[in-house]
């Protein structure tokens, strides 16, 4: 198990070096993301970011986690420049870009990405409108409702698997099984990389429904019996998602917070980019979930 830690730590060393050393000096002085910071003032205080002799500037080139690399960009041109910037800092270290792996995702609001091709060693990369990313669905619009669907799939298939074993077993008190359905199904697999969501009162409803059956069933309360919430939230003794989401989401900026001030999560938390604009989308029934 050491042996194979070690090995994914040189190799990631290796990429990083890759990327540092080489990437950045074969691009356009404007290719990537750019963005401002300042880590200095309040989180909430915004107009610290217009003073332009205290803020700092940077660019996001490429977003590495191992061997697998996602490359940014606002145009075109500066994506196909990095993509073959990239490749071919690749291939001076004899490594090769798996181009049947590799896919593009044109934003939604970028409509002259969908027109164009994108190739890597003159092989012509596929788009796409969602594809995965570390275990999380990306797609073109930024909704979450392919991500939500997919969280409680996983978490209901793993959740079966466990049924005749832990859920269903009444030799197991119910603590036990309370404990892994909270760690296995809930915090490893339903709520994984929720610190980066931003949800609508309709994907809390989601996450709700499926604790609530999961509850129901650990607990062997037929569908005919009613129980209310609370009465079912206070005899598993657990906490509800609506909670849940929030504690992820402020334990991950805690996390951020007290990072290093050369870390990337750090300096875009406390910045904003340069280029872009969210648009806004809103109506009555799609409301954005509040914490209370």
């Amino acid at each position: 198990m050491c042996h194979g830690t070690c090995h994914d730590v040189i190799f990631n060393l290796f990429l990083v070096a890759i990327t540092v050393c080489h990437m950045p000096y074969g691009l356009p002085s404007d290719a990537g993301i750019p963005y401002t910071y300042r880590l200095d003032g309040s989180l909430f205080n915004l107009r610290r970011l217009k003073a332009v002799t205290k803020t700092s500037k940077d660019r996001i080139y490429e977003l590495q986690y191992v061997d697998d690399a996602a490359i940014p960009a606002h145009s075109t041109e500066d994506l196909q420049s990095s993509l073959d910037t990239l490749s071919a800092a690749y291939r001076r270290a004899g490594l090769l870009a798996n181009t049947k792996k590799t896919e593009v995702l044109p934003s939604a609001a970028n409509q002259d990405m969908s027109d164009l091709s994108f190739s890597v060693h003159g092989d012509v990369l596929s788009k796409v409108q969602e594809f995965t990313y570390l275990g999380s669905i990306l797609s073109d619009t930024c909704s979450l409702d392919s991500e939500v669907e997919h969280r409680i799939k996983a978490a209901s298939s793993a959740f079966g698997r466990l049924s005749k074993r832990v859920f269903l077993n009444h030799n197991l008190a119910i603590p036990t099984k309370m404990a892994v359905y909270r760690t296995v199904c809930v915090s490893v697999i339903m709520l994984y990389g929720c610190e980066a969501w931003t949800l609508y009162r309709r994907n809390i409803k989601t996450f709700e429904a499926f604790h609530i059956r999961s509850l129901k069933s650990i607990l062997g309360i037929r569908w005919w019996q009613k129980i209310a919430y609370t009465e079912l939230l206070e005899e598993s003794g657990i906490t509800p998602a609506e909670h849940l989401l929030p504690q992820r989401q402020l334990r991950w900026l805690g996390h951020v917070i007290r990072m290093p001030d050369n870390r990337l999560p750090r300096r875009l938390l406390y910045g904003e980019f340069t280029v872009g604009q969210r648009s806004v989308r809103w109506s009555p029934k799609e409301t954005l979930h509040r914490p209370h």
